[in-house]
């Protein structure tokens, strides 16, 4: 599971930077800028974090991805707010059944990766939690409400035009705020 998530990372660092489409050079020299910036962010971000001793030491680490998560969530929300001042809003349909989930089913097995190595990070711990299950179940129902409140955002942004993976839609959009996010 944890290659999965390296593989995602490699994906994201690779394609997903926003400063590309402002480069004028040929595809194959933004490739290889793009192959570059990779190596640099691995070897300067990602080797470093292969090597620490225990797990305490990347505290920080988790601060940076609640900042992040939470800008994505103003991002949505400022999205959300300029479609409407501006009467764009998409029609929304308020339930449909349909077998189109279960294509988000793998993106959701992959976002809760974490949990299996909980009990790793939980022996590590100095002070340990007595009761670990009330850490799981408020760990699960915070991760399950972010979900949801992206999810809600991003469909009442884009409505059907929502892509599977928000950043998608958010690439599309104009403005410095909205390319940083993705």
């Amino acid at each position: 599971f944890t290659g999965g998530c390296m593989i995602s990372y490699v994906i994201v660092i690779r394609d997903c930077f926003f400063f590309f489409q402002y480069v004028d050079a040929p595809e194959e020299e933004i490739a290889i800028y793009k192959n570059l910036l990779l190596a640099g962010v691995m070897f300067v971000v990602v080797m470093p974090l292969c090597f620490l001793r225990n797990l305490a030491s990347l505290k920080y680490n988790s601060y940076i991805v609640l900042v992040v998560v939470v800008y994505l969530i103003i991002v949505c929300a400022c999205m959300l707010g300029q479609k409407a001042t501006d009467n764009e809003l998409p029609e929304t349909v308020t339930f449909r059944v349909s077998t189109g989930y279960m294509k988000a089913l793998p993106l959701l097995i992959h976002a809760f990766n974490s949990q299996y190595n909980f009990m790793n990070i939980y022996n590590e711990l100095d002070k340990r939690e007595k009761n670990v299950k009330k850490v799981v179940f408020w760990n699960s129902t915070l991760v399950c409400s972010v979900y949801f409140l992206i999810g809600l955002l991003g469909y009442f942004a884009y409505g059907d035009d929502t892509k599977s993976d928000i950043l998608s839609n958010i690439a599309n959009e104009n403005g410095l705020v909205a390319q940083i996010a993705s």
